[in-house]
């Protein structure tokens, strides 16, 4: 099963407010995720401790988007507390990165709905081999 952390909306993973994210990941990573595809929720990155919150499956294939275009439906689908207006979005984003976003980059959006355990399939025997290999 694929994985996304949330370190930073964990609370709205675990409270099943957050749909959206948005990710600048590299193109081949982006590709790998395609719509109806059952995926790990984390709260960090697992290779640091972070342990599996939800289960979620993505509803639309993974899309660019520059920032700007952002539809103020997704501000409160991102989560992020305190945050009201697609600038206020943005703001947050980029203390929260620490400047650590790319310039000249627009992100994915990775849009999804939660899955109820008992629906995950069993998905999760496919970790073990993931932290195996990894030496984790």
């Amino acid at each position: 099963m694929k994985i996304i952390s949330f370190s930073w909306t964990r609370e709205a993973i675990r409270n099943r407010t957050k749909t959206v994210t948005r990710r600048w990941w590299e193109d081949s990573h982006a590709r790998k995720f395609k719509k109806g595809d059952l995926v790990a929720a984390y709260d960090k990155n697992p290779l640091a401790g972070g342990k599996k919150i939800a289960t979620i499956r993505i509803t639309r294939d993974p899309y660019r988007q520059p920032l700007r275009d952002m539809p103020i439906s997704h501000v409160k689908r991102e989560g992020v507390p305190g945050v009201e207006t697609v600038e206020d979005f943005i703001k947050a984003l980029f203390k929260l990165s620490r400047g650590r976003v790319p310039y000249g980059r627009d992100p994915w959006v990775i849009e999804f709905e939660y899955v109820d355990e008992e629906a995950d399939d069993g998905g999760n025997e496919e970790e073990a081999p993931l932290f195996k290999a990894s030496g984790v």
